[in-house]
């Protein structure tokens, strides 16, 4: 009896001091979250989408490879952790993907297409990730809105208007992390044009 609950103890510990490990390299993946543009990001994934699902060259944007590296860092440290029961692991995997925003998901996705290193683990959670619409309004909102303050938001040299312009791209894209990555895309037949 005290055997059991003395490894208990020690078990505890050891995932406490694991865990510590993890948050720290958590709060460094929200430092490079932080440090990116949401709409540069939005640009990015229209770029890939007008492309047809081409990849982007990330050479020269060291803020996103940083992220990139740092966020398999972390899902890497919890997966490689081989005493941990697979529900755990799933657990923690999933609160780091439900952290980040929704754009730099599309992102990571658009990066894994052809980075094998990050793809890998990617692709063991993706059953984890659900990608969102890229739009900020639903058609009901846009109808209501008075012509101004469309304009206003949909001008020429706005990211709205290229995703508008661009959206049966963006579905395509959406359809290759499906195929690919086997990412669950969440209501993509509502925001398709009719």
């Amino acid at each position: 009896m005290e055997f059991s609950g003395a490894s208990f103890g020690l078990i505890s510990k050891v995932i406490q001091f694991i865990w510590i490990d993890i948050e720290k390299e958590i709060r460094e993946l929200q430092n490079y979250i932080d440090k990116l543009d949401e709409d540069e990001i939005e640009e990015l994934i229209i770029v890939s989408a007008k492309a047809n699902a081409n990849v982007i060259d990330f050479t020269h944007k060291t803020k996103y490879i940083d992220f990139f590296k740092q966020l398999e860092s972390v899902l890497s440290k919890i997966d490689n952790k081989f005493f941990l029961p697979k529900k755990y692991k799933e657990d923690n995997v999933k609160k780091i993907i439900i952290a980040i925003p929704n754009r730099l998901l599309w992102l990571t996705s658009i990066y894994c297409l052809t980075h094998n290193s990050l793809k890998s683990i990617w692709n063991k959670y993706s059953h984890l990730v659900s990608l969102y619409p890229l739009l900020k309004y639903s058609p009901i909102e846009m109808g209501a809105m008075d012509e101004n303050r469309f304009n206003d938001i949909y001008a020429d040299d706005k990211v709205e208007a290229n995703k508008i312009y661009y959206m049966d791209h963006i579905i395509r894209l959406a359809y290759k992390f499906e195929k690919e990555l086997g990412i669950n895309i969440i209501k993509i037949k509502e925001w398709q044009r009719s």
